[in-house]
Order: structure tokens, then C-alpha cells, then sequence
């Protein structure tokens, strides 16, 4: 007898397995789109983020301010802070460096006349005209051990050009310059002079019309010194030509630096009465006459004046 169970039992069976067929079937095709739409995205981005070509000319341009440079060293001594309890460093970006820097110099252009603020002014006025002011302010040269160390230098120099100290007529090296540049704090003119000659320096030095020569090359600039009647000195830098002819030429001119003036029988009164033109000394006689000054009367009120 034909078993009707059995029979949709089979057909129940198969048509479950053909549902689950479908259903995998389904499954593995989502999964499929499902990956190819991911590749797809994918692929997008990676068109979206490819790397451009980088210009490495641009890289180093922009790491320059980052960079161990000559000019990064100089600002960073130049511009060091102070360390200490209630300090603080300074920060200066190089805009304001820049700037500084160019009110520094309008600030020399309005400033003719210099006056060192070190104690020994005319060392300082030596050592500007013969290194420059950049030299000059560089940190820490001013200092007391540097000052020291420059001045044991100048004694090598001046030991080393002895001939010549001694053709400029320049005596007792050894006793007096020496001995200033080593154990006191204030150089004399003696020693700047000697100093410049040395170094072949062309100097004017103007104490109030008065006003000592040393010219080695008139092609060569003549640099102004003066010391001025409260003792203090100043480096006049810039003079022009005409400024320096119009010291030459008008103000007292001195001999040598040991013997300003020579002996009274060495001039005629009237050279007397040039000289004391030029220190701007009266040579008439008080009272209101036009009686003139003897010559001794002359070269007295001269040698007053510039002792």
C-alpha cells in the first residue's frame, strides 16, 4: 500500500532545502555587491588622497627659521636674555630685529658725536676706530676681562712697532703707556696717540681750539677725537673733509705731544697773535685802546691756556 506520509514528508524536505538554496544564494549576492561597493569606495579615496609631488625646495624654505644658521647664532648672542630671579629672556622676532637694528643705526646718523659708556672712554674711542662699531657691540667685549685682554694686546702692538713710536718722537713707552694700558683704569692722550700710531691711524684730537696732528695718509679718512672740558671724550664719526680742514686750519695747532709749545724765542709776535686767534685769546691790551699785547704777554696767556 502507497504510504501518503511518506510521501509529503519527501516534498516538505524538498522544498525546504530549494528555500535555504534561495536564501544562500540571496545571502552570497549581498555579500558580493557588499564587497564591490567597498572596493569601489576604496578606490575613490585612494584617487581622492593620492600624494602629490612635494617640492622640497619649499620644505627647506620653510625651516629656515628653524635652522642652525650664521645668522640665527648672531642674533641668538645678540639678543640673549639675563637670567636670574626677576628676569625674564627676551623674545624678538626678526621683524623686530630688523628694526632695532635700523633704529640703531639712525640713531648713530642723528648721534655725530659718541660718547663710550665705559669708564675709559678714550681706550673706547681707540678701539671703535680701529675695529668699527659693529666689534664694539658685540656682547661681553666691554667687559673688565676683555677690556684687560685687549689692552695686554696692545702692548704686543706697540712693543712690535717701536721704530716707529719713536720717529713720531713718542717717549718712555715702557714707564707710561705701558704702565696706563696695565695697571690703570683711564688711558692718557699720550697713549692714544701712541696707540693710533701703531695701528697707523689718521687722527685729530680737539681739546677745546686746540688740536694735536697725526696724518699718515691724507688719502685715508681722518678720524675726529675730543676731550671735552668736563673731562669726558667722544668719537666724532663721519667728519667730513671740510669739517677736518676747518679744525687744521683754524684751531691751535699743536707741536708734539710732550712740548706743546715751543720755547718763546722760536716765534715772531705776530705768529703769537695768530696763535692766539686761534685759541680765541684777546691780543690787544684791556682798557679798550688799540694798543697791542707784548710778545711775552702773548706767549704766556697761550701757554695758560693750553696747560
Amino acid at each position: 500500500m502507497y504510504n501518503h506520509n511518506n510521501h509529503n514528508n519527501r516534498n516538505h524536505y524538498n522544498n525546504n532545502r530549494n528555500n535555504n538554496n534561495r536564501n544562500n544564494n540571496n545571502r552570497n549576492n549581498n555579500n558580493r555587491n557588499h564587497y564591490n561597493n567597498r572596493n569601489d569606495q576604496n578606490n575613490v579615496q585612494s584617487y581622492k588622497t593620492s600624494p602629490q609631488k612635494t617640492d622640497y625646495n619649499d620644505v627647506i624654505k620653510n625651516l629656515q627659521d628653524y635652522m642652525l644658521s650664521n645668522k640665527l647664532l648672531v642674533q641668538s648672542l645678540k639678543f640673549r636674555g639675563v637670567s636670574g630671579k626677576n628676569k625674564k629672556h627676551q623674545i624678538m622676532t626678526s621683524n623686530e630685529t630688523a628694526q632695532e637694528k635700523k633704529e640703531i643705526i639712525m640713531k648713530k646718523e642723528k648721534d655725530k658725536f659718541f660718547y663710550p659708556t665705559q669708564k675709559d672712554q678714550l681706550y673706547w674711542c681707540f678701539f671703535i676706530i680701529k675695529n668699527g662699531f659693529d666689534a664694539y657691540e658685540y656682547p661681553d667685549i666691554s667687559s673688565y676681562t676683555n677690556e684687560k685682554k685687549e689692552k695686554i694686546k696692545c702692548v704686543d702692538s706697540l712693543r712690535q712697532n717701536k721704530q716707529q713710536l719713536k720717529v713720531k718722537k713718542i717717549k718712555n713707552i715702557k714707564e707710561d703707556v705701558e704702565d696706563e694700558l696695565v695697571n690703570r683704569e683711564r688711558i692718557s692722550m699720550k697713549t692714544f696717540i701712541a696707540l693710533c700710531v701703531a695701528s697707523n691711524l689718521n687722527i685729530l684730537y680737539i681739546q677745546k681750539r686746540k688740536c694735536f696732528e697725526l696724518i699718515f695718509d691724507e688719502e685715508s679718512p681722518i678720524h675726529v677725537v675730543h676731550e671735552m672740558s668736563d673731562g669726558k671724550y667722544c668719537y666724532e664719526h663721519g667728519a667730513t673733509k671740510e669739517q677736518t680742514d676747518y679744525y687744521r686750519s683754524t684751531f691751535f695747532k699743536w707741536e708734539s705731544i710732550e712740548k706743546p709749545l715751543k720755547a718763546v724765542g722760536s716765534y715772531t709776535s705776530d705768529e703769537l697773535v695768530v696763535l692766539s686767534e686761534k685759541l680765541g685769546l684777546e691780543t690787544m691790551k684791556p682798557g679798550g685802546g688799540d694798543k697791542k699785547k707784548t710778545k711775552n704777554e702773548l706767549y704766556e696767556q697761550i701757554v695758560l691756556n693750553i696747560l
